[in-house]
């Protein structure tokens, strides 16, 4: 899952766990001492891209208040119910796979005339992983040419999959994942009386905005189903092929983010001697029992799958005409091996 714009109605950023990251660059900005490019990597589901929206409207406010924007002056009214005409959001269209090189040449057009404001133009990248190679070939000559009062935002949560050389432009900066305190807290406010804030935030690794969409979709028993069904599979000789069979009827890229953050979770629970407290209760008792093995070794096969399954991500999203069912086989055969493997040493 993306950062994207929630359908619920939410406070504007910055969010509790963004106050610093908000702090530090708002200071920057009032300093003049801004980079032209910033490259803002964290876990999918945090909030960057509602963070970089918001940040936006501050360099365009005309009269920021405690390094927030006002709220009503004339660019923060221009950009209250649509996008100020000197922001633009660069992102896969719908049901595209890669931000295209077109969306890239919009852009590099964008840039190059004068702001509608007189004052400065954003744009924000968002999934900005999701370039191919063509559109972030494109890019390149923006950030090694940039205009006058143009500020460029990348936002991504694979930050490897991005050109070296893109990456070497842009300044980096980056987002933690909150507490669970902190986003427990947070989230409880936007929950009805029937919805546990603890149980969504373990199940998404304490990712406040996936928790939010796994409520509104009322998809929590599905993942929690999946991911029992993953933590005891290893005992059943045809487990990979229910697990494929699950996940496409799920979703692959979903069942895929079930796999990613289940093994994730696994090694910082495994990892921290069960004192991280971000697992549900299904994941610790499965790292309980792992732990009756080799620790070295489990550890080594768990981040193995983790980046395995990192891999089938980036093909269900490549725009090479990519096999889910095969990739989901793969994935799924090597999660059963793994578990063979633990239990043989």
């Amino acid at each position: 899952m993306s950062d994207k714009e929630l359908d619920m109605q939410l406070p504007t950023p910055p969010y509790p766990w963004q106050e610093k990251l908000w702090a530090s660059l708002a200071e920057r900005h009032s300093g003049g001492k801004l980079a032209h490019a910033f490259l803002l990597s964290g876990a999918a589901g945090i909030g960057k891209f509602e963070f970089l929206r918001q940040f936006a409207r501050l360099i365009l406010c005309l009269q920021p208040e405690n390094s927030k924007p006002c709220g009503h002056c004339h660019n923060c009214q221009l950009g209250s119910h649509s996008e100020h005409p000197d922001v633009m959001i660069v992102a896969p269209e719908e049901g595209a796979r890669d931000i295209s090189i077109s969306q890239i040449r919009d852009l590099g057009d964008f840039v190059s005339h004068t702001s509608h404001s007189g004052l400065a133009k954003v744009v924000i990248i968002n999934q900005a992983h999701r370039m191919n190679i063509a559109s972030a070939n494109a890019l390149l000559k923006t950030l090694e040419e940039p205009s006058q009062k143009t500020w460029l935002f990348l936002s991504t949560d694979l930050p490897g999959y991005l050109l070296a050389t893109i990456r070497s432009r842009c300044q980096r900066i980056s987002m933690s994942v909150p507490s669970l305190e902190i986003t427990a807290r947070w989230l409880g406010q936007f929950l009805g009386p029937d919805e546990d804030a603890t149980a969504l935030l373990a199940a998404t690794g304490c990712r406040p905005m996936q928790a939010i969409e796994l409520a509104a979709s009322g998809s929590l028993q599905e993942r929690h189903q999946f991911v029992a069904s993953l933590l005891q599979s290893y005992a059943s000789p045809d487990a990979a092929d229910k697990l494929v069979s699950q996940a496409l009827k799920i979703g692959p890229l979903t069942a895929i983010e079930y796999l990613s953050h289940c093994s994730s979770t696994l090694i910082k629970e495994l990892a921290s001697d069960g004192s991280d407290n971000q697992a549900d209760e299904l994941t610790r008792g499965a790292a309980q029992r792992l732990r009756d093995f080799d620790a070295a070794r489990v550890l080594k096969l768990l981040a193995g799958i983790y980046q395995e399954s990192l891999q089938a991500r980036k093909q269900l999203l490549s725009s090479a005409n990519p096999m889910p069912q095969l990739i989901l086989e793969s994935v799924f055969w090597h999660w059963v091996q793994l578990g063979r493997r633990i239990q043989s040493h």
